[in-house]
């Protein structure tokens, strides 16, 4: 079972809904801090700790109900995709000249976004709405 917790390590029905989304998306090997101040991001975002299956995401709580499950499938997604990302990001870079990493970063991103947005939408409306 996933861990879903807030920064203090309490658990509500906030998190308890993540873990249930999480669990139906066998990510159950994964501990996610869970936190709701949206900055400028725009439904929520998610951090990974490299080499770890550790992350941080952040949810717009303000937004519908259905933004908010598809932003957490969406964020939920992202954890799947971690190893590969990261690679891009990590590994890759050493390899490359900078503008040639900077070039193909970008549309990795883009294709990874896309990607992962449409598997969001795809898996979004067989999860349940979120509690307020």
């Amino acid at each position: 079972m996933s861990v879903v917790t807030l920064e203090d390590g309490r658990r509500t029905a906030r998190t308890r809904y993540v873990e249930r989304i999480a669990d139906s998306m066998e990510l159950r090997d994964w501990r996610i801090v869970l936190r709701f101040d949206p900055k400028d991001e725009d439904s929520g975002f998610v951090r990974t700790t490299y080499g770890r299956k550790l992350a941080t995401m952040q949810l717009d709580w303000t937004a519908s109900k259905e933004t908010i499950r598809h932003s957490t499938c969406h964020e939920l997604i992202h954890l799947h995709m971690d190893c590969a990302a990261s690679t891009i990001q990590n590994e890759l870079s050493h390899f490359l000249e900078d503008a040639v990493d900077k070039a193909f970063f970008l549309a990795f991103n883009r294709q990874l976004e896309l990607g992962v947005d449409g598997l969001a939408t795809a898996i979004a409306k067989h999860q349940p709405l979120p509690p307020r």
